[in-house]
């Protein structure tokens, strides 16, 4: 048994695979197998795939490529999730770059903290892999499924690694979700045993923002997130007290800067008055609040103002 599976869906993603794979060919410090799953794509994607099959093989690493009709990430990922062996389970997007060292990080980490999951810093970059300034952050280092309900840390899948052992007891990805498909997995693999969710205070991968992202749909992520709160009550498997309006204004938030960033600016305005009135606390005691309802606000001026100060609203 491998120390940990790394799971890579792939969907045409041909101009960007070959660097995520090399990211993880410098990990030389770390005893992992890899699972490149091809969902569906149209472009040359697998026929990358397959060529860096070939030089993890040449490496002494384990490797398996695996093709599949279009399911989605989800879909992909329990494929992987078959086949994995390791120990541990790491996932990857296949447009992300792991930074040298980030798996014996994240293996440190999960093997002396007590926890069920770890998850990296990640640093933003264009689609040229610059960065573009923005880095996620975090406020404390452990977390709880509830913690992520209410103001979800995990800035991307990719770097998060899991107990082997967890994933086998809760099983598969929900692919019926149209989003919030990785919260759904992270909650139910905590929930009902406590802050289990340990975060590595360093930036160990980059994440690569590309247009049609599903995280800029925010009707999709709003009606995702309404479905994961509806599963955790049914199950009832979380202390949802803390569920209060602080976290349904925290994600009005979260998809008026979608709608934002979109240029849907009517619906991003209706988004954070709907979050001043659910929380107007919040609303006025966060930055990032105040900051986006300044934008959203700067929206109903002339457009040649706006386009002056939305700039500085986007990051």
């Amino acid at each position: 048994m491998v120390e940990i599976s790394i799971i890579i869906p792939a969907h045409n993603v041909a101009d960007y695979v070959a660097e995520t794979l090399d990211s993880l060919l410098v990990q030389d410090d770390a005893d992992f197998e890899v699972l490149l799953i091809d969902d569906g794509s149209t472009d040359t994607t697998l026929s990358v795939l397959q060529r860096y099959e070939a030089q993890f093989h040449q490496r002494k690493r384990q490797c398996t490529v695996l093709s599949q009709k279009q399911g989605g990430a989800g879909s992909a990922r329990n494929a992987g999730l078959r086949r994995a062996t390791g120990r541990l389970i790491g996932f990857l997007d296949a447009d992300d770059l792991l930074h040298p060292g980030a798996l014996t990080a994240l293996i440190e980490t999960i093997g002396t903290a007590d926890c069920d999951l770890v998850f990296p810093l990640c640093r933003h970059v264009d689609l040229r892999g610059q960065p573009t300034g923005v880095t996620s952050r975090i406020d404390r280092l452990r977390f709880s499924a509830e913690d992520l309900l209410r103001d979800n840390p995990i800035h991307s899948g990719s770097g998060v690694v899991i107990a082997a052992e967890r994933a086998a007891a809760i099983g598969l990805f929900d692919v019926d979700l149209p989003a919030c498909i990785d919260l759904d997995y992270w909650v139910r693999l905590t929930e009902g045993r406590g802050k289990t969710i340990t975060a590595v205070d360093r930036v160990l991968v980059d994440y690569r923002t590309r247009p049609g992202q599903i995280t800029g749909s925010w009707k999709r992520m709003r009606v995702g997130w309404e479905a994961v709160v509806a599963g955790a009550i049914q199950r009832d498997c979380v202390d949802l007290s803390r569920l209060d309006g602080e976290a349904r204004a925290r994600n009005l938030l979260v998809w008026a800067t979608a709608a934002y960033k979109n240029r849907e600016f009517a619906e991003a305005r209706r988004l954070m008055a709907e979050c001043w009135r659910t929380d107007p606390v919040f609303a006025i005691s966060d930055q990032h609040a105040r900051v986006r309802s300044a934008a959203v606000l700067a929206s109903l001026l002339p457009p040649p103002l706006h386009r002056t100060l939305q700039a500085q609203f986007n990051g």
